[in-house]
């Protein structure tokens, strides 16, 4: 069924407000001799997506004509998912290749990863004496870059990160 508990003639379930409402708008445009197709809406019911197309019987009543959409929009939500990530790796291409300064590769990825992975983002390089080289960015703003006193050992990961471990795998 495609709309499983729901049975002609019953009242719709509190999922289906959304059509409840057009009926009910449907129903007191039906009053009107000549009234035109009402709308067609559209809505979730248990995790689904369907868009409701009526058609107005002769006695006034409205046949709704109802069309799964859950793929559709799903694919649509990929498809945005799928571009957004394209873009980034774009420009973040473009960025990166602009530049073999460490500073400013460093800047630019701060940036990149707080406008379009997180609201901030903070990238570490291998220590500099014993001080580490650190740029952070918030969302919008410019990247900030310090060195700092830190023990990378303190963060789980960090101290093999910069080291470069896991090695790459020889070919």
């Amino acid at each position: 069924s495609l709309l499983p508990g729901v049975e002609q003639g019953m009242p719709l379930p509190d999922g289906l407000a959304w059509l409840a409402r057009a009926t009910a708008e449907a129903a007191a445009d039906a009053v009107h001799r000549g009234a035109p197709e009402p709308p067609t809406v559209a809505g979730e019911f248990r995790g689904r997506r369907f868009e409701a197309h009526p058609t107005r019987c002769a006695d006034g009543s409205v046949v709704w004509w109802l069309v799964d959409h859950t793929a559709r929009y799903a694919a649509e939500e990929a498809l945005v998912a799928e571009r957004e990530r394209t873009t980034f790796l774009a420009e973040a291409s473009n960025v990166l290749l602009s530049s073999l300064n460490a500073e400013r590769c460093m800047a630019a990825t701060a940036r990149l990863a707080s406008g379009f992975l997180a609201d901030a983002a903070v990238v570490v390089a291998p220590a500099e004496g014993r001080q580490l080289p650190v740029t952070r960015a918030v969302r919008g703003g410019e990247a900030v870059q310090a060195l700092i006193a830190a023990d990378p050992s303190t963060v789980p990961g960090l101290a093999e990160a910069l080291k470069g471990f896991p090695p790459v795998p020889s070919r």
